[in-house]
């Protein structure tokens, strides 16, 4: 079966901050996708290496799709895209991933590594728009918090930290039986996480992981 692949046509490039940017993107047709889904991005103006994966931080209901990441000068890619001018064009395909709510997640903890806050940021909108029967908690360990502003006018848990307060927030966030627990960041971020909720009695079950090269 061939692959779907969607048009899209960037709208703006919006810095959130350092050296993050998100891409909004409007597209020729709707692009079914879950929040907390990513999809592959082909970019037009790039000879080599013109596909990556991003999750989106936009939600479905916008008028728009988007993503956020870092623009880094040692990303041949990333720098193709800084230089994307407003109606240039990439190639949207291969939408995928787990990190998607289920009815009976009604407790989730969600705990991002810097820019893995970004699928969380189409679920939550996403439970808060629909008026989901959610009651979500945010744990978000950076040195730049993304998305600051928009998350403290939304009425849910949220604990923005540094790595080193890793410990006192899962605490916290682990009071809660009935949590289950998404993960995104780093390898190495994930693999710690995994172990210190397992010590915490937290079961397989009730992990979720999507863990990013970024």
């Amino acid at each position: 079966m061939t692959e779907k692949i969607y048009n899209a046509l960037l709208k703006e490039a919006r810095h959130e901050g350092g050296d993050l940017w998100t891409f909004v993107f409007t597209t020729d047709e709707p692009i079914p996708y879950a929040p907390g889904q990513y999809a592959h991005w082909r970019l037009n103006n790039l000879d080599e290496g013109r596909v990556r994966e991003f999750s989106f931080s936009s939600m479905p209901g916008d008028d728009h799709v988007s993503f956020t990441t870092h623009v880094r000068p040692e990303s041949p890619y990333k720098q193709a895209l800084s230089k994307m001018n407003p109606g240039d064009g990439v190639e949207i395909f291969k939408v995928k991933g787990d990190l998607v709510l289920a009815d009976h997640h009604t407790h989730p903890v969600f705990i991002a590594q810097g820019v893995g806050v970004t699928p969380f940021r189409s679920i939550i909108r996403d439970i808060h728009a629909q008026n989901r029967p959610v009651t979500p908690t945010l744990v978000h360990v950076a040195r730049e918090h993304l998305f600051r502003d928009e998350f403290a006018s939304l009425p849910f848990a949220q604990h923005r930290i540094g790595r080193e307060d890793i410990e006192s927030a899962l605490e916290s966030a682990t009071q809660n039986k009935e949590a289950t627990y998404f993960l995104v960041g780093m390898p190495d971020f994930i693999q710690s996480l995994t172990e210190k909720l397992r010590e915490k009695g937290v079961t397989e079950e009730h992990i979720t992981t999507d863990d990013w090269a970024y």
